[in-house]
């Protein structure tokens, strides 16, 4: 089954099970040349559907640095398990095929095994009918990884793993000014 995802021009395809996603989004890249996101988390918020998730390394060989904040990607199909709408999915929810050049991606980190990072692409919403939206397990703004379940339940509003924001803390303290007393 094909649909648009809500308010943005994403194509999206349904499947029963991840295998099918991935033989598919996977014959999509074969065909395209494209490469292959496995996307962790949905995020549907005020100006972008975010698309957090992983990729090769290797595809990032011929990322154009050059156009890496100031053009959109070019993306191909959603390939979605019926189940991650109802949070019902582990990891990965399905598969996002990024056609070439890759522009416009935020890297985040490396992944334990080092051959794929983490990576969050944003389309800009072309439609606002639709309250924001979440779909999978967080990821952190910053890094891209998925933020753990406890800090979520801990802070629900958190969009920043524990390390990132503690991270963003310190520079925020270390750019106040300091008085400097001659007592």
């Amino acid at each position: 089954m094909e649909l648009r995802f809500p308010d943005s021009d994403v194509c999206v395809h349904l499947y029963d099970l991840l295998e099918e996603a991935e033989t598919a989004a996977g014959a999509e890249v074969a065909n395209t040349g494209g490469a292959l996101q496995a996307v962790h988390f949905l995020h549907l918020c005020e100006e972008s559907l975010q698309v957090y998730g992983t990729i090769p390394i290797n595809s990032l060989a011929d990322l154009d640095q050059s156009q890496y904040s100031s053009s959109a990607q070019r993306l191909g199909k959603l390939h979605l398990v019926w189940a991650s709408l109802f949070h019902q999915q582990e990891p990965p929810l399905g598969y996002l095929v990024l056609q070439r050049p890759l522009v416009g991606l935020f890297l985040g980190e490396d992944d334990e095994d080092a051959s794929r990072t983490w990576v969050r692409v944003e389309v800009p919403r072309v439609r606002h009918s639709t309250r924001n939206l979440t779909i999978g397990v967080r990821c952190c703004m910053h890094c891209c990884r998925p933020i753990p379940l406890e800090r979520v339940r801990a802070v629900p509003d958190a969009y920043l793993c524990v390390g990132c924001k503690s991270t963003l803390e310190r520079k925020e303290n270390s750019n106040e000014p300091r008085n400097h007393n001659s007592r």
